[in-house]
């Protein structure tokens, strides 16, 4: 069986993504962005190709589409027993992928609670990309990422220790692909563990809890007039034609009050090269280069790139390498300062010796 290593590597700037899955706002904020908020089981999956004819070549990309069997709607206007989200991204053929880092991964069987938010017109169609999935796995509430979700003194969800369960750790994108989700070390610094969460009066939802919980927040967030009067719920539909949103958000002009804040000059040599190694890569593939002849070129990038910041990479995989620089400057900042309490312990340790030695001088004196 065939594996594809997915590493957290930002494939494509959340920018276009409308919303920053770094921040995902507070609960308010997150459901008053959401067009629909509901509780379903995945009933399907199928994927599909956008077709774009771009400089006389025609280009595929590929899309998910996910079918859910709706059992709670807390928000939203639907008139079907299901709901099918469409997402950028899949499988370009029997063992290639393209993928976001940061979208999640779906399975047949799995149940979800989603905040959903501009389906068929955005890369991700929740509200903070995965931000918005909140799995429900043995009665307990997990982020995407397999973290469980508690809830604070101000009614917040806050992101917990990890749980290794399978939904998480592996997905089935094809037969003979499965997908293994490697969760990057860097990252879990911001994450709580349960004996830091224990003196936060933070609470740990079980599914019931939880549902009522968001139940409490749609109501509190909005009135009976502004649930009444929303739009019909727009499904996607795996056979109709496929526009290219990736593409949309590539072409869209920029206005022109944000160009300088979107111009962004590199002077970073080791940046530099890792952006020429990239478009290298991506180039090959636009050729058609063979699997071995891409497998070379990872292999060049394995050896050039350091190895804070070399990506796990296989043969098939279509990912963007992002810099480590920022990552790996911190961890150098953290262990070449001294911390201030060690400052304060030598201090502490002169004074002692002084007050010793001016009491041992009076003393013979």
């Amino acid at each position: 069986m065939k594996i594809v290593f997915l590493f957290w590597l930002l494939f494509i700037s959340f920018q276009v993504l409308s919303s920053d899955v770094g921040s995902q706002g507070s609960l308010e904020e997150r459901v008053r962005a959401a067009d629909l908020i509901f509780q379903g089981v995945v009933s399907d999956i199928q994927y599909a190709f956008s077709e774009d004819l771009i400089e006389g070549e025609m280009y595929k990309t590929p899309y998910t589409f996910v079918s859910y069997r709706v059992e709670e709607v807390f928000k939203g206007n639907i008139q079907t027993p299901s709901v099918t989200l469409q997402f950028y991204g899949g499988p370009l053929d029997e063992d290639k992928a393209v993928l976001m880092s940061h979208s999640p991964l779906f399975d047949r069987g799995e149940q979800d609670l989603l905040l959903v938010s501009g389906n068929t017109e955005t890369l991700c169609p929740l509200v903070a990309c995965s931000g918005g999935r909140y799995r429900i796995v043995n009665g307990q509430i997990l982020s995407d990422a397999g973290q469980l979700i508690h809830i604070n003194t101000e009614g917040e969800f806050v992101a917990g220790e990890f749980v290794d369960v399978q939904e998480v750790r592996e997905h089935q994108m094809l037969p003979g692909m499965t997908l293994s989700r490697q969760r990057r070390q860097e990252g879990e610094s911001e994450t709580l563990e349960s004996h830091q969460l224990a003196g936060r009066n933070t609470l740990l939802p079980g599914q019931a809890a939880f549902s009522q919980h968001v139940r409490d927040a749609v109501e509190q967030y909005h009135t009976q007039e502004e649930l009444q009067s929303l739009p019909q719920f727009k499904n996607a539909n795996v056979d109709d034609p496929i526009s290219d949103v990736f593409r949309k958000y590539l072409d869209a002009p920029i206005p022109e009050g944000e160009k300088n804040n979107t111009e962004i000059e590199v002077t970073d040599p080791s940046v530099i090269r890792e952006m020429a190694l990239e478009q290298e890569y991506y180039r090959a593939i636009d050729d058609g280069k063979s699997d071995e002849e891409l497998e070379t070129i990872l292999k060049k990038m394995r050896a050039e790139l350091e190895p804070a910041q070399a990506p796990v990479l296989r043969s098939g995989d279509v990912v963007k390498p992002v810099s480590e620089k920022n990552n790996r400057e911190r961890v150098l900042a953290s262990q070449a300062s001294v911390p201030l309490s060690a400052y304060l312990k030598i201090i502490i340790f002169l004074i002692v010796l002084c007050l010793l030695l001016f009491f041992a001088l009076k003393r013979n004196g």
